[in-house]
Formats: structure tokens, C-alpha cells, sequence
């Protein structure tokens, strides 16, 4: 190989190993299958993992960090977002969902799945979770008659958002 090819091919080669790196799970290092991006600011491979490896890491890391395992990344802080917060949101309310229904986490849990599926569009399953944190506080059978018999889903939704925002709020 000349000097000549050697220059014009470095720079494509140094970007297949740039590729390649940004789609290695932060956690096991594997490539297959792709991991998903984690939405914070990590950017490299530092921000891409499998959703199974992250729970993993999540459930390792509960008893020593918290409940901010499940929505906050521990190199950068910031918050995960789309696919990846979902996920977790998800595997932190199956993982409480047995236990009281006035536990402090199985609340918590259970709020932070009906925001990140409010913020995701889907206000058909985050009215269910908006009910069951309405139940809680006692203002399930008055609220949760009243949400059920309004008309389409969109109108739930929109009349929902507003109590989400005020339960957020009190957070």
C-alpha cells in the first residue's frame, strides 16, 4: 500500500471504529443486539446500552443509589429519555407492583410510568397508572368514575394533564 492509499483509507477506517464503537452496550461491551441510545448527555458508546443490561445495572445499584437508578444516569446526571426511560419505568413498576398499594415506592414507580407514558403519547396506559395513583389517595371512585365516563381517550388525556402536572408538582 502506498503512502497516498494510506492516507485516503485512514479516515475511513478511523470512522468504521468510530461507528462501530458507538454501538457497543455501555455495560457488556456487545454489539448484537444494537444497543438504544440512553437520551442523556453521554454521547459515544458511553451513551448506548441494551435495555436488559441497564436493568440489570439498575436492580445492582438500587440498594446503594436509589430510586433515581431508574430515570437518572449515574455518569452524567441527566435524564434518560424515549425508549430507555419507558423501559426502565416499566421494570421498576413490575418489580413493585405486588407490594401495598400505598408503599412510598410502588407510588413512586407507578408515577413515574404514567409520566414517561404521557410524555410518549400513549394516554390510554397512562390514564390506567393515573387511576391507580387516584385510588390511592382516596379519590379513586369519584375521579376514576368521572375519568372512565368521559368520551374518547383524547378527552381523558386532556382532561388527565392537568392533575399529572399537579402531581408532579408535589414531587
Amino acid at each position: 500500500m502506498t503512502l497516498t492509499q494510506f492516507c485516503y483509507l485512514m479516515p475511513l477506517m478511523q470512522a468504521q471504529d468510530e461507528e462501530a464503537e458507538a454501538e457497543m452496550c455501555l455495560i457488556c461491551l456487545e454489539t448484537r443486539p444494537p444497543p438504544i441510545r440512553l437520551g442523556c448527555a453521554c454521547r459515544g458508546s458511553s451513551g448506548m446500552a441494551h435495555v436488559g443490561c441497564m436493568i440489570e445495572n439498575a436492580v445492582r445499584q438500587r440498594p446503594t443509589r436509589g430510586a433515581i437508578v431508574w430515570s437518572r444516569c449515574q455518569t452524567c446526571h441527566q435524564r434518560y429519555t424515549k425508549e430507555m426511560l419507558t423501559a426502565l419505568a416499566h421494570e421498576w413498576y413490575s418489580q413493585v407492583r405486588e407490594q401495598q398499594s400505598d408503599s412510598e415506592e410502588k407510588l413512586l414507580a407507578t408515577c413515574h410510568l404514567q409520566e414517561c407514558l404521557r410524555v410518549d403519547g400513549r394516554s390510554g396506559e397512562s390514564s390506567v397508572r393515573l387511576c391507580e395513583l387516584l385510588d390511592v389517595a382516596n379519590l379513586g371512585p369519584r375521579m376514576s368514575g368521572s375519568l372512565a365516563s368521559k368520551g374518547s381517550e383524547s378527552e381523558r388525556a386532556v382532561s388527565l394533564e392537568p392533575r399529572t402536572l399537579n402531581k408532579r408538582e408535589s414531587y
